[in-house]
């Protein structure tokens, strides 16, 4: 199974498994997924890392796509 890590810095944000079975092995409509990531606080200068293994076979692997990475404002 594939994995996906994204770090803020040094800080490990969120690191999973990317494990669902959602019916195809292709990249469409029916096996997007997003996650959210909370509370994370940006500061102008901050670096982030974006970090993908894929592990399997050809018709078996988990591969990482990912379609966008999206910063919301909020107020606190």
């Amino acid at each position: 199974m594939g994995q996906l890590t994204i770090d803020q810095g040094s800080d490990q944000l969120i690191s999973f498994q990317l494990d669902q079975q959602l019916g195809s092995p292709l990249a469409n409509e029916q096996t997007m997924t997003s996650i959210e990531i909370p509370d994370v606080f940006v500061s102008s200068g901050d670096s982030f890392r974006v970090e993908g293994i894929e592990q399997g076979s050809l018709n078996t692997a988990e591969y990482v796509r990912i379609d966008s990475i999206e910063f919301i404002p909020t107020q606190s």
